[in-house]
């Protein structure tokens, strides 16, 4: 997908002055930790002090299976995930759609807050256009940079 991006872009004279950054460090990490969570407490549920504790287990078991996979999935969106900006537009995919938008149709850019139980306070680059279109890309870490980039090119 980048190299597409990259080989039209050159073709119509355009260059990437800029590239987001995402965060894949976090989730590798969930992962492990999960995977170490199930090993251990199936270890010490097959141990001789199974009945002690053994409904704490399975939650643990439960708890590390979920984790696993929000951790999967959040990888393999942050696969797709990109933003390129150039001198006259802002594209790229945010996990589950492309986008290719000038800088004169945007209305609005901002970082937000989300809330939620799974991911905590997640912080995400919003762009709405003039066409009420609003995108979301998260797991940016340059985000201020972006914004600061696609401000100074709107002018």
């Amino acid at each position: 997908m980048d190299n597409e991006m990259n080989t039209t872009l050159d073709e119509r004279g355009e260059k990437t002055l800029l590239k987001g950054e995402f965060h894949n460090t976090v989730f590798i990490v969930g992962i492990v930790l999960g995977i170490i969570g199930i090993i251990l407490s199936i270890l010490y549920l097959t141990g001789e002090n199974a009945a002690v504790f053994a409904g704490i287990d399975y939650i643990i078991i439960i708890f590390s299976i979920v984790f696993i996979f929000v951790c999967i999935k959040e990888l393999v969106l942050n696969r797709k995930r990109m933003i390129g900006l150039t001198d006259s537009k802002v594209f790229g995919n945010t996990g589950y759609k492309s986008f290719d938008i000038l800088y004169s149709n945007i209305a609005e850019i901002e970082e937000r807050v989300k809330r939620s139980f799974m991911y905590g306070n997640n912080r995400y680059l919003y762009i709405k256009t003039v066409s009420n279109t609003e995108i979301n890309i998260e797991q940016l870490k340059n985000t201020d940079k972006i914004i600061q980039f696609i401000k100074s090119k709107r002018g």
